[in-house]
């Protein structure tokens, strides 16, 4: 990286990003609780790593703690209930797809956060525009400028 220009690493480190992200989509495409997981992982650690702002812009507690608890709560009503918990009837797999839903939604909010940085939103327009498809930048543009 001698020699080399700031704006050429920062773009050099977009395309690692990128292609960490695209690594952890494909970690994704199971069923797997445990790759879930570590793809949630991997992106979390990459965003402290490659973009704190983006991280920083997922630090929202209140959402989280709803967004947990809705998630958990499919445990109550998805499948049979084969487990006890306080006294309470739930169910494994349930729970274990509330788990993926909040790892996951962990995932692709921290991909959008960092996304919304990332992507220059004129290259998208004109790229669109290019093929056919110019609303398609337009309402791609929008959906990021209304993310938080």
């Amino acid at each position: 990286m001698k020699g080399q220009t700031p704006q050429r690493q920062s773009s050099l480190s977009k395309y690692i990003t990128l292609a960490i992200a695209v690594g952890c989509i494909a970690l994704q495409v199971g069923r797997r609780l445990e790759l879930a997981f570590a793809a949630s992982a991997i992106w979390l650690v990459t965003l402290a790593i490659a973009d704190r702002p983006a991280l920083r812009r997922m630090s929202m507690p209140k959402f989280w703690t709803i967004y947990i608890i809705v998630a958990l709560g499919s445990g109550l009503f998805l499948g049979r209930r084969d487990l006890e918990i306080w006294g309470m009837g739930v169910s494994t797999q349930g729970l274990e797809a509330g788990a993926m839903m909040i790892l996951r939604g962990v995932f692709i909010f921290g991909l959008v956060s960092w996304g919304a940085r990332a992507i220059n939103h004129d290259v998208v327009r004109r790229m669109s525009a290019k093929v056919g498809l110019g609303n398609l930048g337009l309402a791609v543009t929008a959906a990021f400028n209304v993310l938080p």
